[in-house]
């Protein structure tokens, strides 16, 4: 295998991660009535929608479209994962996930690129690096609000989700409604905001990111990459290099460390309150 494919399959093995990690056959999960399947988790999905709608600039066309082709012929109509299961078990670390994730991109880096594809190697990897961020932040603010007892301090604190209107129709139809309409909202907040996520992480876990005004201009960056092929606003383009990649890696897990040290100390002085009340 030459150089370009085992970057082609590497492209396809994340889309094919995500998307497993999403979605799934409705055989697995779903109810069904009359031989219809009842898609409760949400569904059905295309995968030709869902791979376009996440993966159109981040990667090329060839190993989207090859993804697509080889989930439409193991099922046609997918639905989402029920994420239930996914948050209860406890054994799964969006931390350890993101570590994990980080290895692949150190090891990628390795492969040594011709000058002619350099810059457009090195941007992939770049924009691959604040889709990990935006993974770890999502994952890690669902995981606690599901099973670290924060649901009814983000319902409270959430009022795009405490003002909706429901009919009683749509409650008898939908019984995991509540859990339903958190995990849509959540899936719908872009997650490279991050003001937004700041205020989501201060007002739900009284924990706030660390400082992120280099990860802000990094952002910015990768949206010049996804949507103006790595050119800014004036037209000018911006070449990224090994070392701005590998600057970028350090940046994101001086981040990443720093919040799961604020989460270790929030959760050790809990602990400590919850002992010396014990005692008294």
């Amino acid at each position: 295998m030459n150089q370009k494919e085992r970057i082609k399959e590497y492209q396809k093995n994340l889309i094919k991660k995500w998307f497993y990690e999403n979605y799934e056959d409705p055989a697995e999960s779903c109810p069904h009535d009359d031989g219809e399947y009842i898609y409760i988790y949400g569904g059905p999905y295309s995968a030709d929608d869902i791979i376009h709608d996440e993966f159109d600039g981040v990667f090329p066309k060839t190993p989207i479209n090859e993804v697509i082709e080889e989930l439409n012929g193991e099922c046609i109509d997918w639905s989402a994962i029920p994420k239930d299961d996914w948050y209860n078990n406890e054994y799964i670390s969006p931390y350890q996930n993101y570590k994990d994730q980080l290895e692949q991109i150190k090891e990628i880096l390795n492969i040594q690129v011709q000058n002619e594809t350099e810059n457009a190697f090195y941007k992939m990897i770049y924009a691959s690096i604040i889709t990990l961020l935006e993974t770890y932040l999502h994952d890690t603010f669902v995981k606690k609000v599901y099973i670290g007892n924060f649901m009814d301090t983000f319902l409270n604190k959430n009022t795009d989700i405490l003002n909706r209107k429901y009919t009683l129709c749509e409650i008898y139809k939908q019984y995991n409604l509540i859990n339903e309409e958190v995990q849509n909202y959540l899936s719908d907040i872009l997650w490279h905001n991050l003001s937004k996520i700041n205020m989501l992480y201060k007002s739900t876990f009284d924990v706030s990111l660390p400082s992120f005004g280099n990860l802000i201009k990094a952002i910015n960056r990768r949206h010049d990459i996804v949507h103006r092929n790595g050119k800014d606003k004036h037209d000018i383009e911006y070449f990224t290099y090994k070392k701005d990649v590998v600057e970028l890696i350090n940046i994101v897990d001086n981040f990443i460390n720093e919040l799961e040290k604020k989460f270790e100390n929030k959760e050790k002085n809990l602990d400590e309150l919850a002992e010396l009340l014990d005692g008294i």
